[in-house]
């Protein structure tokens, strides 16, 4: 029950910004939890609990669940979940109590994760499901081919699970250290045009294959301080999507709307063909 005391915390604060307390910002508007999902059925009081504590504000739930059978992503986190957690008879048996309260669920999975995210869109079609950092694409400690194959299997990870009319992306988490970018370990200043040159493949890949209704930016601070400042980093998002201007009133169908439609997509989006395998590493990064 422990996660109750931050749900309560953010709900408080939330109010106190409704009163002006914080001036114009209205923080906490909406909150996504922690739920242990794993509880199976038993989750039912905990979700319960958690909607009087925070009725007008809780929308959402959150559970970690990264999987990686290397360990180089787990010089980064504090623990692993358990394994095939995503499959389990008592992670289902939890997630079914999400939809019927309206509450969605953001999944931080690692990109092979996708497929196997993808199941649980499937099996429970009437519940949200959001994508969390993109869907993480893992390159620690890879050379600038086993960067490229990886770049590629997310793309198709992306591209598949898009597919499903009940998931979302969120755009955020580039700055972590799993991509690969090697940010972290510099010691200069990185400015907002270089994270927006290695950032662009992933961004625009990720926009283009959700489409922009579906799609979602946000920091991951504190987390993201670790490789530039909160300014560079919404600068950085700012100048990739700069040039996405709409080229006419009337919606044009992207790979959303053809997605929600039902119709086969058997491409990679346009921002992926265009960027190939022209990676971070390969990309000559302005100062």
């Amino acid at each position: 029950m422990r996660p109750l005391g931050e749900i309560e915390f953010a709900n408080g604060a939330g109010a106190m910004a409704v009163s002006g307390a914080f001036g114009d910002q209205r923080a906490c508007a909406a909150i996504v939890g922690f739920v242990d999902l794993r509880c199976g059925d038993g989750i039912a009081a905990y979700l319960d609990r958690a909607l009087q504590s925070a009725l007008d504000r809780l929308r959402g739930t959150r559970q970690g669940a990264a999987q990686h059978p290397s360990e180089a992503p787990y010089r980064y986190l504090p623990g692993r979940p358990r394994r095939s957690m995503l499959a389990s008879p008592q992670f289902r048996a939890g997630f079914r109590h999400l939809a019927p309260l309206d509450l969605s669920f953001d999944a931080a999975v690692f990109h092979h994760q996708l497929p196997e995210l993808a199941c649980v869109a499937d099996e429970f079609p009437e519940a949200t499901i959001t994508v969390n950092h993109c869907g993480l694409a893992v390159a620690i400690d890879t050379d600038a081919a086993d960067h490229a194959e990886v770049f590629a299997e997310w793309c198709e990870a992306l591209l598949q699970i898009a597919q499903r009319p009940n998931v979302l992306c969120k755009i955020r988490g580039l700055e972590l250290p799993f991509w690969g970018f090697s940010f972290e370990d510099r010691t200069d200043t990185i400015g907002s045009l270089e994270l927006a040159t290695a950032w662009a493949p992933y961004v625009e890949t990720a926009i283009e294959t959700f489409g922009a209704d579906c799609c979602m930016m946000a920091s991951d601070y504190p987390p993201d301080s670790n490789s530039s400042g909160f300014v560079p980093l919404w600068n950085a998002f700012k100048s990739i999507v700069r040039s996405a201007m709409p080229s006419s009133t009337t919606p044009q169908p992207g790979p959303t709307a053809l997605n929600r439609s039902g119709s086969e997509i058997g491409h990679l989006p346009t921002a992926a063909r265009r960027h190939g395998n022209a990676l971070p590493h390969d990309i000559a990064t302005p100062r």
